[in-house]
């Protein structure tokens, strides 16, 4: 997976929600409007902060979604693999992921992966909600910003720690170094072989 090996453990959660959320509809297949579901549960990740950003829930996905798939039942034309669809979802979160030089796939990775493809279920939820996918896009990039200046910060903060250590760590050797010296110098012998005190 080219430097890629794994998914964060928040995006890991999120797949595990998006299953159980499959399986109490007793679906055949996780689809992309379980995975919504599942960055819609799961708090604390950059994805939720974009639904959150753009006034998603849980509950207003569940409502869009009986409602799309009471037209489901009527229309057959409507009826597709989803599990093809989440596949292909998890391909592109990876190269979401390789284009922002991440080493894991985070959530960000998977709701910009989702925008991607404006005829995924999870994007007609979010359409009906008057969300578009540049929506998702804009809000998404903005949040991954936030987060990397915060982590410049603290490398810089940790950098500066290390400095004022060496720092101190330094002037505490040059302080020992004039010690010893001045012990050696205040106990050298004069000629008579006594020690001779300064």
């Amino acid at each position: 997976m080219a430097g890629i090996n794994k998914f964060t453990q928040k995006a890991k959660r999120v797949l595990s929600l998006a299953q159980q959320e499959a399986e109490e509809e007793n679906a055949r297949t996780i689809g992309s409007e379980h995975l919504l579901l599942g960055l819609s549960l799961e708090s604390g990740t950059a994805a939720r902060r974009v639904l959150d950003d753009l006034g998603v829930d849980t509950e207003k996905v569940r409502d869009v979604l009986k409602q799309l798939r009471g037209q489901q039942e009527s229309d057959e034309d409507l009826s597709s693999d989803l599990g093809d669809d989440v596949k292909e979802l998890l391909e592109q979160s990876l190269a979401e992921a390789l284009s922002n030089n991440a080493t894991s796939i985070g959530t960000e990775h998977l709701i910009l992966a989702m925008s991607r493809n404006a005829a995924s279920m999870a994007m007609r939820v979010l359409g009906a909600l008057g969300i578009t996918p540049e929506q998702v896009q804009r809000q998404t990039a903005r949040i991954m910003e936030e987060y990397q200046q915060i982590q410049d910060e603290a490398k810089k903060s940790e950098i500066s720690d290390e400095f004022e250590k060496s720092d101190v760590i330094s002037r505490r050797g040059v302080s020992r170094r004039k010690d010893t010296i001045g012990r050696s110098v205040s106990h050298r012998p004069d000629c008579s072989g006594r020690t001779k005190q300064t």
